[in-house]
């Protein structure tokens, strides 16, 4: 006997809601963390501005994380997470190339730092989304 399952549908991804908030975490939290790469390689020994621009890194992601969580029609948390990480992964392209061109080697400790801080704060930011006074636009439970 032959049992079949049916798989589940796949996450209708609105691309729009995915579109917007990647931008908002890229030039939010990409702006900070261009900025802390600038300041980290104008001085030698670590500055006391790291910790700020490093907080402003994640809110950034996180407001990506709410913007797409509250303009997507299905699935808030998980567009929330899907920005926040595509955000981290253009960024983290960057800066493999950036030092690549630069002759400095490339650790893959980014990886392991960055892309569980970028789901947790897409997390935090769709979460914050859903519970805001409104639900999102168009949102069907």
């Amino acid at each position: 006997m032959i049992v079949r399952r049916r798989l589940p549908a796949p996450v209708d991804a609105d691309l729009g809601a995915l579109g917007r908030g990647t931008a908002v975490a890229l030039v939010v939290g990409g702006g900070a963390a261009l900025v802390a790469n600038a300041v980290d390689a104008v001085t030698d020994e670590g500055s006391a501005l790291a910790l700020v621009l490093l907080l402003i890194t994640l809110a950034g992601l996180g407001a990506g994380g709410w913007v797409a969580a509250r303009t997507s029609r299905r699935a808030p948390l998980t567009h929330g997470a899907a920005a926040a990480l595509a955000a981290v992964a253009v960024l983290l392209v960057v800066n493999v190339i950036r030092r690549a061109v630069g002759g400095d080697s490339v650790d893959a400790a980014y990886l392991l730092v960055w892309l569980p801080l970028a789901l947790a704060c897409g997390l935090a930011g769709g979460v914050a989304a859903l519970r805001s006074s409104r639900p999102p636009r168009g949102w069907r439970p």
